[in-house]
């Protein structure tokens, strides 16, 4: 789906470059209103969270074939009646929960909407099945790629400078959207395996020795404590934040598993601020490092 705006004359092309974001925002606003008017969508802490939008990205979310049915077509008469075309071709289906074969097919106008077991949004590779998943076999390509460019582009180059060149291009990648995705340990150690090579490779450790005391020694932590404090730090954001659904969804899971265990391991509280959090963490992976050597000594 797309506004297009022509204009003869360049004073008007320019008009029209500086006012197509908030006349995108307007367009879009009628959607949000006439599915909320409606009362379709999920529900979360008694909150109506129906749609989630970033630009032009769009995610259309139900618990009911039958409502997103509904849903979609309120879109596809809310774009007739602002001339507007639905893009099906670049729209797709995804399903999550116990039953997503077999699934019957959408319908926006006389058009078929297909499912897939795929989704890219924002950069983030959705899976589809029984529970919400990631594909972080994607994260790992992308994370070698930088990293590979970086050791081969600073090579003689000052190892410290290395490492904050990793810690700039690389790193992101692992950790980009983390704090919102709930992943396996497994996954996480995986991760975290990637972002050991890094030291390996920078200052020249074997593949079967520990990096551990290397990444405290530098005042750094491993990847589990830094995807673990950046989901407090996510946390403590959400129980902050101002916006009533982001609130919300903070106080429905506030006795989440997850969260608990982190607050439990790290001897953390609500209340902590973001130095303290991060101290904290800090501090128990330095505890691990002085085990490990203790237990080598």
């Amino acid at each position: 789906m797309g506004v297009y705006l022509i204009g003869s004359l360049c004073a008007v092309e320019f008009v029209t470059l500086v006012l197509s974001p908030n006349l995108f925002t307007v367009f879009m606003n009628i959607f949000i209103l006439n599915i909320r008017s409606c009362d379709l969508g999920c529900y979360v802490n008694r909150s109506l969270v129906c749609c989630i939008l970033y630009t032009d990205d769009v995610i259309l979310l139900s618990a009911s074939l039958t409502v997103l049915q509904d849903m979609l077509h309120i879109v596809h008469l809310t774009a007739s009646d602002l001339l507007l075309e639905f893009n099906v071709d670049k729209s797709y289906g995804i399903a999550f929960g116990p039953n997503v074969g077999n699934l019957p097919s959408l319908c926006v106008g006389d058009k078929t909407l297909g499912w897939c077991s795929t989704v890219i949004y924002l950069g983030v590779h959705l899976l589809s099945g029984k529970h919400l998943r990631i594909d972080f076999d994607v994260v790992k390509r992308k994370f070698y790629s930088p990293c590979n460019c970086v050791l081969s582009n600073s090579h003689g180059t000052n190892e410290l400078i290395q490492l904050h060149l990793q810690e700039s291009y690389g790193l992101p990648i692992l950790t980009y959207a983390f704090p919102g995705i709930r992943a396996y340990a497994s996954q996480v150690r995986e991760l975290n395996v990637c972002w050991n090579s890094v030291y390996r490779k920078i200052f020249h450790y074997n593949r079967w020795e520990s990096v551990k005391c290397c990444i405290n020694g530098l005042g750094r932590m491993d990847l589990v404590h830094i995807l673990a404090f950046q989901a407090l730090k996510f946390w403590k954001s959400l129980r902050q934040s101002t916006n009533r659904t982001l609130y919300n969804t903070f106080m429905c899971f506030r006795r989440d598993r997850d969260y608990m265990i982190l607050l439990r391991t790290y001897s953390c509280t609500t209340t902590d601020s973001i130095g303290i959090l991060k101290s904290k963490v800090l501090e128990h992976y330095t505890n691990i490092v002085l085990h490990v050597r203790l237990l080598a000594d």
